[in-house]
């Protein structure tokens, strides 16, 4: 894992990662870290519903330069949640090029008829001092009120909690 980077003014804000040229780039092509991951969903009834259409999802697998857009992605609020038995988040190419730490996919397994219910979200920082917007994905579970989360951030931490509100201080 990259070594924290200090600020001029002593904070320690992010990892070295973010501020390097190459992280700079991968962010603002991600768009802070928003489309570095691409998601499948599939239905308790085998159906199979994707972020992007059939060509941006496997140019996107394949094309270590391409990062599909924004415009064309499926938001997962769109997904009929009480219905998702596994949700899937595939590193693009790009991001298994430059990220070493998200080389395979990432899994969420449901069993509906245990009540476990999907939850998927952001959590969006912004520092105007140190100059960068992150995008952490936010992929668990939650039954009978109990949520089981895994938040992952850009510099290839994953957290798990029960809930969103965690400090990322020195990331």
């Amino acid at each position: 894992m990259p070594k924290t980077l200090i600020l001029p003014s002593g904070q320690a804000v992010f990892h070295d990662w973010y501020a390097t040229e190459e992280g700079q780039k991968f962010m603002g092509a991600t768009e802070g870290g928003m489309l570095m991951f691409m998601w499948e969903a599939k239905y308790d009834d085998g159906r199979v519903v994707r972020q992007f259409d059939d060509v941006n999802f496997t140019r996107a697998m394949t094309d270590a330069d391409f990062v599909p857009p924004e415009s064309l992605r499926l938001s997962v609020d769109s997904l009929e949640k009480e219905h998702v038995s596994q949700f899937t988040l595939y590193p693009i190419a790009m991001t298994r090029s430059k990220s070493t730490w998200f080389q395979q996919p990432i899994d969420v397994y449901l069993d509906l008829k245990q009540g476990d219910r999907f939850i998927s979200s952001w959590l969006t920082d912004y520092s105007p001092r140190a100059g960068y917007v992150l995008r952490r994905s936010v992929i668990g579970i939650e039954k009978n009120g109990t949520r089981l989360l895994t938040i992952i951030s850009p510099s290839g931490r994953i957290t798990i909690c029960s809930n969103e509100n965690q400090s990322f201080e020195g990331e």
